[in-house]
């Protein structure tokens, strides 16, 4: 699903292709998101995958990390790492440390990354 094997024991929630999500959403590990997602706030504390067919549509959003092919539509993302693959369309504002955007994504928003911080590590 997404290139790399990953370790999905810890996941928390699983949202599938035909599944419709609306509300607050708040995941302590890590969440796959295969369906839509709607809501005005977003908290995946670990690490949050949305699949090609994945929609998350929020005023904010706060995660760990991020791994997207899918559409991801916000005011704003904040987290340790957001990924966009080749495919990805992402609207909002990103504040990151680390991004990575593949050719293909697609992004719209303002980047807002904290400079200092990762030159001190």
């Amino acid at each position: 699903m997404f290139g790399k094997k990953k370790n999905f024991k810890s996941t928390e929630l699983y949202l599938g292709k035909e599944a419709k999500f609306f509300g607050n959403l708040f995941v302590e590990g890590s969440a796959i998101v295969e369906g839509e997602v709607e809501g005005e706030r977003v908290e995946v504390k670990g690490e949050l995958f949305v699949g090609k067919a994945g929609k998350i549509r929020a005023k904010n959003m706060e995660v760990g990390s991020v791994i997207s092919q899918g559409e991801i539509v916000v005011e704003k993302i904040s987290g340790e790492r957001v990924e966009l693959k080749a495919g990805a369309k992402f609207v909002g504002d990103v504040e990151c440390k680390i991004l990575v955007v593949e050719e293909g994504a697609k992004i719209n928003g303002r980047i807002l990354q904290d400079v200092q911080a990762q030159n001190k590590s």
